[in-house]
């Protein structure tokens, strides 16, 4: 198999293109488990572990190991992210209880590709989710090959190379393959987590960053199949101003080839088709999404406080409009700065609905 290009990185807003109106039955499962060895995350073994995760068509994910330095290399990727964060004024990220990146990077390894997609069809955010992960995230993947000549990954000083001089590759030159993307992510001052995946034979190195803006403690009720409502309710660590949330859509994924994952997804993922979404204010509010078809929706219930939220909103319309698919839930606000008219996340959760 040829070599895929040295890394990619994820890229892309929310796109604007609307479905047509549909009307279905509704059939709705959404799996956010509590998995009960994140708990112990540096306590873990080298063997591959099975994650019983429910996922659409009864999937489990698969999460390996290396077989050495795992824990060794973690931090080391760590400590070279949180050096490039100083470089640009961000503030140090701790490491995620999330093991997405890891999932990701181990399935690269056992199927032979590279891509934001894997081979069960799921984007990056789709992942997090499954994985009980509620914040928002941002996904950056790379890759190192070498042949004996050149040297293997066989010792820690070769595996920590391969980090250091990917992590290099993504924030200084990172400009002709990606457009900055891969260093946008780094640096983002408004991510405060990261997880980080590793895996590699002596001649194959896959590193993953998937990081996180998590600044909500969401209970884990999050979407009632009844009556077709979001709840977003938890304390926050900060205070928060979210305005709106956006909802955008995915068919149901599909499994795709590694071998069409190395020849059509070397590319961005995006978040989802953009389907419109929830604005809070009062009975006689005219402020709509813009859009052909776009749905604005009014939330039954939107309480911020200085340390909590407490949102209740209804996925109805979306879901009568499109039916099947994967609904990925964005809060959003306005960043941090009161001077700022750029926009962040704080989740994008993935509700996956089969009609």
């Amino acid at each position: 198999m040829e070599a895929p290009p040295p890394s990619k990185s994820h890229a892309g807003g929310i796109i604007a293109i609307f479905l047509s109106l549909a009307v279905v039955v509704i059939i709705v499962f959404f799996a956010l488990t509590n998995l009960s060895f994140f708990n112990s995350f540096f306590n873990l073994s080298n063997s591959p572990k099975t994650v019983p995760v429910t996922t659409v068509g009864g999937t489990n994910l698969t999460i390996g190991y290396p077989p050495n330095n795992y824990n060794a290399l973690v931090n080391y990727a760590l400590s070279l992210i949180n050096t490039d964060r100083a470089k640009f004024n961000a503030s140090a990220v701790t490491l995620s209880p999330i093991l997405s990146a890891q999932e990701h990077a181990y399935s690269m390894y056992e199927y032979g590709y590279f891509s934001h997609w894997d081979v069960q069809g799921y984007k990056p955010y789709m992942r997090y989710t499954i994985l009980n992960g509620t914040g928002a995230v941002e996904e950056n993947v790379a890759y190192e090959s070498t042949s004996g000549y050149l040297g293997t990954f066989t010792n820690l000083q070769a595996e920590e190379n391969a980090i250091s001089t990917l992590e290099h590759d993504m924030v200084y030159n990172d400009s002709a393959c990606c457009q900055n993307g891969h260093l946008l992510n780094i640096i983002n001052p408004y991510h405060n987590r990261v997880s980080i995946g590793i895996m590699f034979s002596s001649s194959d190195f896959y590193f993953v960053e998937d990081f996180e803006n998590y600044y909500i403690n969401l209970n884990s009720s999050i979407f009632t199949a009844s009556n077709e409502n979001v709840a977003l309710k938890g304390p926050t660590t900060t205070s928060l101003s979210p305005d709106s949330v956006i909802i955008s859509y995915d068919p149901l994924p599909t499994p795709i080839n590694a071998s069409v994952l190395n020849s059509q997804y070397q590319k961005p993922y995006d978040e989802g088709t953009f389907l419109g979404g929830v604005i809070p204010c009062g009975a006689v509010c005219t402020t709509q999404f813009r859009g052909q078809n776009a749905i604005t929706v009014r939330p039954s219930k939107w309480d911020v406080t200085s340390g909590s939220i407490d949102i209740v909103f209804s996925l109805q319309q979306f879901i009568a409009q499109d039916g099947s698919g994967v609904y990925t839930i964005y809060l959003t606000q306005n960043t941090f700065a009161s001077n700022s008219n750029e926009t962040e996340t704080l989740t994008s959760l993935s509700i996956f609905i089969e009609t």
